[in-house]
C-alpha cells in the first residue's frame, strides 16, 4: 500500500484470517526516502505475528530498497526474506545476501523475475516467486535441481525456453507480462482465466503469433 497505516490494517486482517507469513510490497507512488522505508516495515513488522518477506519491485514502485535498509531490517525477528525484482539489478541479489548474512545468515532472498532466475540461482537466490511456472514448473524445477547437483550445461538448456517466452511477453513496451501471459497459460492448461483487467491492454495477434509460435516451437502446443 502506499501508506503505511492502510498496510498494517491489511496484514492484521491477514493475520485473523491465518495468514502466517505476508509479502509486503514497498510503498508507492509517494517515494519515501530509504529511512522513510525503514520505519514503514519496521512498524509493519511490529504491529503483527506474522512473517514479512520485503518485496522490492522499484520498475513499479518508483523506488529501489538499498541493501543496507535491508540490513537494518534484517535485525528484525520476523522479517525474514525479501522478493527482488531483479532485472532492475542484475547483481542485486548479491548484494542483499552480503548486507543480511552477517546478521541473519537464515535471511532469505528469493528472485521475482522469470528472466533473471538462472543468474539469480548463480549469486545464491534461494528461490523465486514466478509466473512463469504456470506453464514452465518442471522446467523451473529443474533449472534448480541441476544447477545444484552441478550439471550446469543442463541448467542452461532448460533455461533458454523460460527465458525465450518471458522475453516475448513484454513485445511492445509491456513491462507487466500479464496480457500476454495469461492467454498463453489458457492455450497451454486449457483453464479459463480470461484477459487481463484494465488498463492493460489485450494481447494482439501479432503478439500472440510471436508467444504461441515459441510455445509451439519448443513442445509446450
Amino acid at each position: 500500500c502506499a501508506s503505511t497505516k492502510e498496510t498494517i490494517a491489511l496484514t492484521k486482517a491477514a493475520e485473523k484470517l491465518g495468514i502466517e507469513l505476508a509479502m509486503v510490497v514497498c510503498p508507492f507512488y509517494n517515494k519515501p526516502t530509504m529511512d522513510g522505508v525503514y520505519t514503514h516495515f519496521k512498524a509493519v513488522a511490529e504491529s503483527t505475528t506474522c512473517k514479512i518477506m520485503l518485496y522490492n519491485i522499484p520498475i513499479f514502485v518508483g523506488i529501489n530498497m538499498e541493501a543496507e535498509v535491508v540490513h537494518e531490517l534484517a535485525k528484525i525477528d520476523n522479517i525474514i526474506g525479501i522478493k527482488d525484482e531483479a532485472g532492475v539489478n542484475p547483481t542485486q541479489v548479491t548484494d542483499f545476501l552480503l548486507a543480511t548474512r552477517d546478521v541473519n545468515p537464515e535471511f532469505v532472498v528469493f528472485n521475482g523475475d522469470d528472466i533473471m532466475l538462472l543468474p539469480t540461482i548463480i549469486q545464491g537466490a534461494m528461490g523465486i516467486v514466478t509466473g512463469g511456472a504456470h506453464i514452465f514448473g518442471k522446467e523451473i524445477r529443474e533449472i534448480f535441481k541441476a544447477f545444484e547437483e552441478g550439471r550446469n550445461e543442463d541448467a542452461k538448456n532448460s533455461f533458454e525456453p523460460l527465458y525465450r517466452f518471458c522475453k516475448s511477453c513484454g513485445q511492445n513496451g509491456r513491462i507487466l507480462p500479464n496480457s500476454i501471459l495469461r492467454p498463453a497459460v489458457e492455450k497451454v492448461s486449457g483453464v479459463k482465466i480470461g484477459p487481463s483487467r484494465r488498463p492493460l491492454a489485450p494481447a494482439t495477434e501479432e503478439e500472440l503469433e510471436v508467444t504461441l509460435g515459441i510455445l509451439k516451437e519448443i513442445g509446450k502446443l
